[in-house]
């Protein structure tokens, strides 16, 4: 009876050992996914940040004379517009980063992207965003009470000049000062008593 209890007790001993075993492989297992899956989508959550779409000039990292320039280009200028500027900046942690700025001007918008890369190692991507700028053109009207006209499709500039009598046309936003074509000072002509006077004397 003695040893028939104590095989018993060695079976059952050996079974919740290989139970407890197989159940801790299992645990171990699932916890070491968790995280390395934690670990990857921490690394993921700092090298790739989400995209944002820059709709106009002055959030694009370009200097403000570029600015300025790009938003006096005519229409014929701005279809021939393909830009690039760079500049680098040093992190805290001592990287050099470089952003690179690309813009084209593409069915009516100017297009591109914002790209910050690392100097020594352009591919290796740290951020990206792109850029989407609609372009209006305003009408400049011959006369200062003629209403004014705005395009946003750069094919329709001709037909509506034709037809509205538009002495130029420019970006809506670009802060030009118009200047109408009756608005030219013509010579003042002497009054003829003035002088009549001034020979009296």
């Amino acid at each position: 009876m003695t040893l028939f209890f104590t095989r018993f007790i060695h079976k059952y001993i050996a079974h919740l050992t290989g139970r407890i075993l197989v159940i801790h492989t299992v645990v171990c297992i699932s916890l070491l996914f968790s995280v390395n899956k934690a670990v990857a989508g921490g690394k993921d959550s700092v090298i790739v940040k989400k995209p944002v779409i820059i709709t106009n000039l002055e959030r694009c990292n370009i200097p403000l004379s570029m600015i300025t320039r790009i938003k006096h280009l005519s229409p014929l200028e701005m279809r021939d517009l393909n830009e690039e500027y760079q500049h680098t900046n040093i992190t805290d942690d001592g990287q050099e980063i470089v952003t690179i700025v690309r813009m084209r001007f593409v069915e009516n918008h100017i297009t591109g992207y914002i790209k910050e890369a690392l100097l020594n190692n352009s591919d290796k991507v740290q951020n990206i965003n792109y850029i989407d700028i609609p372009i209006e053109w305003m009408c400049i009207p011959p006369k200062q009470d003629h209403p004014f006209h705005f395009a946003e499709d750069i094919a329709d500039l001709d037909s509506i000049r034709e037809e509205n009598g538009c002495l130029d046309w420019v970006q809506r936003d670009n802060e030009v000062i118009i200047k109408f074509a009756q608005e030219k000072e013509k010579p003042k002509k002497k009054n003829k008593s003035a002088r009549n006077t001034a020979k009296a004397k």
